[in-house]
């Protein structure tokens, strides 16, 4: 997994962290319990920014916003 600096890719196939939050959403409405990452540390940070931005997004759906 890379993650896309200023929408080019590093290697392989790149994630914003927009795109990586709405795949983990998308996995998560297809009942997928967890998603297991090879070899993640180095991408914890993009990681947990993804995750909280999964989280809002999530929150904001089933809001009455």
């Amino acid at each position: 997994m890379s993650f896309k600096k200023d929408a080019k890719s590093v290697q392989g196939m790149g994630y914003t962290l927009n795109e990586f939050a709405h795949a983990m959403l998308k996995l998560q409405n297809k009942g997928y319990h967890n998603i297991n990452l090879v070899t993640p540390t180095y991408f914890t940070p993009q990681i947990v920014s993804s995750l909280i931005i999964a989280e809002v997004m999530n929150q904001l759906k089933h809001s009455n916003y």
